[in-house]
């Protein structure tokens, strides 16, 4: 089983991490395309279930060119990037990691992305402060 991880610096920051497939242990129905698993709350972890996204399009792996599945890569950070500008627009770009100003095709494939601590503190700053009138915890 392989994961695509967008990491930040400490073990207790937001992370999204695509797998392959569900792991049997967790106890999901075998057909779920994500979940957020724990019981802290904001939650630090959301995980997304790649065969299942793509079972659920009507493909398999095996039928997925390697292009494909590259360019699946490259959004995956494209829209992590897009997401801290979304959440954290006073966070301007940074010369490296996932907020360079431009992600090229070596930072597009990476297997992992990572974020600083301040862009990580904007990001959840502004996580919580689209929550915080909605209700959502």
């Amino acid at each position: 089983m392989t994961a695509l991880r967008i990491r930040t610096p400490t073990a207790n920051g937001l992370r999204v991490i695509f797998f392959d497939r569900v792991p049997g242990r967790w106890g999901l129905p075998p057909q779920v395309l994500g979940a957020v698993i724990g019981s802290e709350v904001p939650r630090a972890v959301v995980y997304v279930f790649y065969r299942n996204v793509v079972h659920e399009l009507g493909h398999t792996v095996a039928t997925l060119t390697r292009a494909a599945v590259d360019v699946a890569k490259a959004l995956a950070h494209v829209i992590a990037h897009e997401l801290v500008h979304a959440y954290a627009p006073g966070h301007r770009h940074r010369g490296y990691g996932l907020m360079a100003p431009r992600l090229g095709p070596e930072a597009l494939l990476r297997r992992s992305a990572s974020l600083d601590r301040k862009c990580l503190n904007a990001l959840l700053e502004g996580l919580a402060a689209a929550n915080s009138g909605s209700g959502i915890k």
